[in-house]
């Protein structure tokens, strides 16, 4: 049940940023509260070093969007480079503090980060301390799946469910991390995501209907 996907995390000169899902790259911690990015296109080619990295010059304009980006080293993908390009020319930087065009240089790194197509079950608590709590009764021995079956019945539980064939690559990167070590018949601790807590389960082929 696992099929390569790419996770990808971006890295812009020394303030690091989080990347989301293999299917365009999605910013899920701003760079700085200043820095609006947009969506970096996938990469597909296989890295053996784990990553690729190119450097940029942006050209601001006066009011911090991007003018002009020229690269001065490339990702080894032509048509990454100017798909990653076009994405940038969309980027807004604050504005330059004496005004006028200037050039910035950014570094940018993305970390490539293999992902597995799986079968998963969710249940999702409001609080940490429900979470907490929840995940507790699963130590003590009560089943996920009956959990998630009395979801509508148990106070602690706002909501529950089964996901078959999803890409772990399709959270939040921190998310993604703990699916990918997860085995099946093994659940995480309670994870933050989306002012909500999940607790996942991963299943192989057996996963309840």
């Amino acid at each position: 049940m696992s099929r390569s996907g790419l996770k990808l995390f971006f890295a812009c000169g020394v303030i690091w940023m989080l990347l989301g899902p293999i299917h365009g790259c999605k910013v899920t911690r701003p760079v700085d509260r200043d820095v609006i990015t947009t969506d970096l296109p996938v990469y597909t080619r296989t890295q053996p070093i784990g990553y690729v990295e190119l450097s940029a010059f942006f050209l601001l304009s006066d009011d911090g969007s991007v003018e002009t980006v020229q690269l001065v080293s490339s990702s080894g993908d032509p048509e990454w480079d100017r798909a990653a390009v076009d994405s940038m020319m969309n980027w807004k930087f604050p504005p330059p503090p004496n005004g006028g065009a200037v050039w910035q240089k950014r570094t940018i790194r993305v970390d490539i980060i293999q992902s597995e197509i799986m079968n998963l079950g969710e249940i999702t608590a409001r609080s940490l301390e429900d979470a907490e709590i929840l995940y507790g009764r699963l130590r003590a021995g009560v089943r996920f799946e009956t959990l998630l079956r009395n979801s509508r019945e148990e106070s602690l539980v706002a909501g529950g469910r089964y996901l078959r064939g999803v890409d772990a690559a399709e959270f939040p990167l921190e998310v993604t991390r703990h699916l990918m070590a997860l085995r099946p018949e093994q659940y995480t601790r309670p994870i933050e995501m989306h002012g909500e807590y999940y607790i996942f389960k991963r299943y192989g082929d057996n996963m309840p209907r």
